[in-house]
């Protein structure tokens, strides 16, 4: 089960708001198909929440429809996926950046915990793990930069990338040619070197990515299919 049961108070919000969350957070896979009446049971809601809530994602670039009751997480692309990333590229580290000179030291606790469970979960092989750790760091920072206009955007780059990022895992693991960059942002966090954070902030999204961004070139080319690579994820979640 991949999202919560709301309550009843402010009911389509909290409803948008929980299935965002599980994009964000690569709850749901590229290509896979969202049926109201399921996630109106896993939420324990009606319908109608769940399709006000799947008619807003639409709107953001988060979902597609083929029908008034079909939707679906958008195929990872090569061209989508690297038009988010440049982006990614500028507004993190300047998240990162902004984070330094605010962030507090539970926060940066906070931060290392979710990148140790991230490295954990990669040696135990649970991908499924390292996605949601990864983005628990990611959007850790975002969040730390006191900066609301900032996070809604970055939000909003996640939401269309949350999904592709299952595809990390195991056929695009991020690779660093020395210390790994989350380590070197928290390092850069502790001493409110804002400068360091941001180029750490950058140099992750790079190095981390570039793999994947191959892997996607690929299958763009066509010589990897997008099933064969979810399914074989799944099968190694299960």
């Amino acid at each position: 089960m991949v999202v919560n049961k709301v309550s009843r108070d402010n009911l389509a919000a909290r409803v948008y708001a929980n299935i965002k969350e599980a994009l964000m957070q690569g709850s749901f896979t590229p290509g896979q198909r969202l049926k109201i009446t399921d996630m109106a049971a896993q939420l324990g809601v009606s319908d109608t929440p769940v399709r006000e809530a799947f008619m807003q994602l639409i709107r953001e670039r988060a979902l597609i429809s083929s029908g008034l009751q079909s939707f679906f997480v958008p195929e990872a692309s090569f061209d989508s996926f690297t038009e988010v990333r440049e982006i990614r590229l500028l507004l993190e580290p300047l998240a990162a950046a902004k984070a330094a000179l605010l962030i507090t030291a539970p926060g940066i606790d906070m931060l290392e915990t979710a990148h140790r469970a991230l490295i954990d979960a990669e040696q135990r092989e649970d991908w499924r793990a390292a996605v949601y750790h990864n983005y628990e760091f990611h959007l850790g920072i975002a969040r730390a930069a006191g900066a609301p206009s900032l996070l809604g955007i970055l939000e909003s780059l996640w939401l269309q990338t949350g999904p592709a990022l299952n595809l990390l895992y195991p056929h695009a693991l991020p690779k660093y040619a020395e210390t790994h960059q989350h380590d070197r942002l928290i390092e850069c966090l502790r001493q409110r070197d804002a400068a360091g954070a941001g180029e750490a902030a950058r140099a992750d999204i790079e190095e981390g990515g570039a793999s994947l961004v191959r892997l996607l070139k690929a299958i763009d080319d066509g010589s990897i299919t997008t099933p064969m690579l979810v399914e074989a994820a799944a099968s190694r979640r299960a």
